[in-house]
């Protein structure tokens, strides 16, 4: 990939895809990104003159297909999608965003060619696993993102295998960083912290495997430059299953004034009630995508830290 190459990005107002558009604009300056007019535009008004701007709902087959004939990508990356965040419960919106917003978005591709398409689907479409989840395991996905993702992974390997579309799939497993949603751990976490205000969580002991947001970004360069690997699914992940109550004490190291913490006060979100002690297997993704992360548990929170302290009122 040069600095001419014409990379297209969905879902580019979103956590991942934000931090992976400054990430990209940083070598290449020909982006061009699809997003919903009502898109809210936080974590991108200091670049989004610089960028391509194409107002189109994936949803809506024929625009899409004018969209992609007219950009010409030769690069393409699918992060647009709708149910991961609590407060995104419309079931017909999960549906339609991540199901047949990809169906659109593949067969546009078929009818106009492409050189790759990163396709990032989710931890999730494994369910409740146990120890060490490799991607062969069987998909049991325990809710409806969950299953809409399996079905999106599906339909990506479906047209890289049949119709000739290289494609790779990504699944992250619970990414962390700068410009987290409001109500997702690692920002609440920290605003708290910065604000010195209470913080209301649930079980000290729902396990996830965070992954820092950079190894991530990091993974996804990858997943456009390494040859040969068109069909392949890859796990990315730390490799290691963290509790809430260590991700809490690690960063409350950080500080020296500590806010009060109320544990079983939240709710647990549906996702965790699934949850066991389980984390991704990363064997296949070290040998194939050349890719391991590099970043400890206690840099990555002390960078989130550092960077919401700096940037807190956008919260």
């Amino acid at each position: 990939m040069n600095k001419n190459t014409k990379i297209l990005i969905t879902g580019a107002t979103g956590f991942l895809g934000a931090n992976l558009l400054k990430f990209l604009y940083n070598d290449n300056k020909n982006i061009s990104i699809l997003m919903n007019k009502n898109s809210n535009l936080w974590r991108i008004n200091d670049i989004i003159k610089q960028i391509d701007v194409n107002h189109v709902n994936i949803k809506n087959k024929n625009k899409v297909y004018e969209k992609i004939k007219e950009i010409k990508p030769d690069y393409v990356y699918h992060l647009a999608t709708y149910g991961v965040h609590p407060s995104q419960n419309n079931l017909d919106e999960i549906i339609k965003t991540n199901i047949l917003g990809t169906s659109n978005i593949l067969h546009a591709l078929e009818k106009y060619g492409i050189k790759r398409l990163v396709n990032v689907g989710s931890g999730f479409e494994y369910g409740k696993g146990k120890n060490n989840i490799k991607e062969t395991d069987c998909l049991n996905p325990l809710t409806l993102y969950g299953i809409t993702k399996v079905t999106q992974s599906l339909l990506v390997k479906y047209f890289s295998e049949l119709k000739n579309i290289p494609s790779v799939t990504l699944r992250p497993f619970t990414p962390y960083g700068r410009m987290e949603s409001k109500g997702r751990l690692i920002s609440d976490i920290m605003i708290s912290i910065i604000k010195n205000k209470p913080l209301n969580l649930s079980s000290m002991y729902t396990y996830r495997d965070f992954i820092f947001i950079d190894d991530v970004l990091n993974a996804l360069k990858k997943a456009a430059n390494v040859p040969k690997i068109e069909g392949e699914i890859f796990n990315i992940g730390s490799g290691k299953a963290t509790s809430i109550k260590k991700i809490v004490d690690t960063s409350m190291k950080l500080v020296k004034n500590k806010p009060e913490i109320k544990w079983n006060s939240n709710k647990p979100r549906s996702m965790d009630k699934f949850q066991s002690i389980s984390f991704s297997d990363l064997k296949k993704s070290e040998k194939l995508l050349k890719w391991k992360p590099s970043i400890s548990l206690e840099k990555g929170l002390e960078n989130s830290y550092f960077w919401y302290k700096k940037n807190f009122n956008l919260y």
